[in-house]
């Protein structure tokens, strides 16, 4: 049976109110950095979200008992990530760091990584534990993220997959994107 669930969605409630559930979560929320100032400030590119508005997406009402979540976050936001992952009902295990190859910005290192830190609820159980905690890619357009890693995240976690704050469509798979700049794609 093909799986009905919208391929993306502006609005969490209707699959809050339709009971719809995940065993996986992938987020990279629009962390609102104090630099608002600066080239490659987040605001330039895209609408940011305070640390509350964020932690009250309803998230926890959208997954099964046992379930992943798969949270980007930066330096800048590293301790924040945290609360969000308590917040949506999820517990810390592990992370990912992304190696960008170019040279990055900041105050202090040039930072060249992200972290995508993991948080299970329930005990849901790494499907492929063969997984390195690292991965080397370049970066491209600002904040988008290497198709590599939703793969990656299909080899450890099950669907259905919910990302949050997407860019681009997954039609005819177990992906529902919610974000305010998803792309349709044609396949």
């Amino acid at each position: 049976m093909m799986d009905q669930r919208p391929s993306i969605v502006e609005s969490l409630q209707p699959l809050v109110e339709t009971n719809t559930r995940f065993s996986t979560v992938y987020a990279d929320p629009p962390w609102s950095y104090r630099n608002k100032a600066a080239r490659g400030a987040a605001e330039n590119h895209y609408r940011t979200l305070e640390l509350d508005v964020i932690c009250d997406e309803p998230v926890s009402k959208l997954v099964e008992p046992n379930a992943h979540l798969h949270l980007w976050t930066t330096n800048g936001f590293l301790r924040e990530a945290f609360t969000v992952i308590d917040a949506w009902g999820f517990q810390f295990k592990s992370c990912l760091v992304w190696v960008k190859p170019q040279l990055g910005m900041g105050n202090y290192w040039r930072v060249s990584h992200e972290y995508l830190l993991l948080g299970v609820r329930g005990s849901m159980p790494f499907v492929d534990k063969t997984c390195r905690s690292w991965l080397i890619h370049p970066r491209t357009r600002h904040s988008s993220k290497p198709f590599a890693i939703r793969q990656l995240i299909e080899r450890v976690s099950p669907g259905p997959y919910l990302e949050l704050y997407g860019r681009v469509e997954q039609p005819r798979t177990q992906w529902t994107v919610y974000g305010n700049q998803v792309e349709r794609r044609l396949f």
